[in-house]
């Protein structure tokens, strides 16, 4: 009987036991997933902005061409105007520089032969007259002299301004006051026998 139960025990204890190749574990591991985070980029919209284009507008220049096949110079001695027609009567003369007018101011007896001018010019009557008609649009360049300054500088006139100066009568509404004053001599300019500028000429 004890026999037969060792014989016993150990078969149970073989049945129960065995070696670890007989015992195989297998894990399988789960897959794994894995998700990126998704980024959103958001475009702000561009907004363009348009400055306004400013213009620049250049007005063109007028300019008056004037014909001129005379030159007169001398010294205004009447104006007359009629019906819309003016006609001026000058007394002629010659207006010389340097030694030119020099020897012509001894020559006249206005100064010594050993005399020299006070100025460097001579003006010379040519005793001599002549009519001259003026076109309405003349231009009469006048020796002005302002209050503030400049004093003596050039201004134009119409002739009907003109007028009223040589006039001495109405204010002209002029902001300078006229530095010759009617007395000083003039360069006629004319086309065609006709005055169509009017320069007077300064002296100091």
């Amino acid at each position: 009987m004890r026999l037969a139960r060792a014989l016993l025990v150990a078969v149970v204890v073989a049945a129960c036991g065995g070696t670890a190749a007989d015992s195989t574990t297998t894990t399988t591991a789960a897959p794994t997933t894995t998700t990126a985070p998704t980024s959103t980029t958001t475009t702000q919209p561009t907004t363009t902005t348009t400055q306004p284009t400013t213009t620049t507008t250049t007005q063109p220049t007028t300019t008056t061409t004037i014909s001129v096949d005379e030159v007169l110079f001398g010294e205004l001695v009447a104006f007359v105007g009629e019906g819309g027609t003016v006609v001026v009567t000058v007394a002629l003369q010659e207006m010389l520089t340097g030694e030119e007018a020099l020897e012509a101011a001894r020559e006249d007896g206005f100064i010594g032969q050993d005399e020299d001018l006070p100025n460097d010019y001579y003006i010379r009557d040519l005793e001599e007259e002549r009519e001259i008609p003026v076109a309405s649009g003349v231009q009469v360049v006048l020796q002005a002299c302002y209050a503030d300054g400049p004093c003596v500088t050039e201004e134009t006139v119409d002739l009907d301004t003109w007028s009223v100066m040589l006039g001495g009568e109405e204010d002209p509404g002029l902001d300078w006051e006229w530095y010759g004053a009617g007395l000083l001599p003039y360069w006629w300019n004319l086309d065609d026998g006709t005055a169509v500028l009017i320069e007077e000429q300064y002296l100091p």
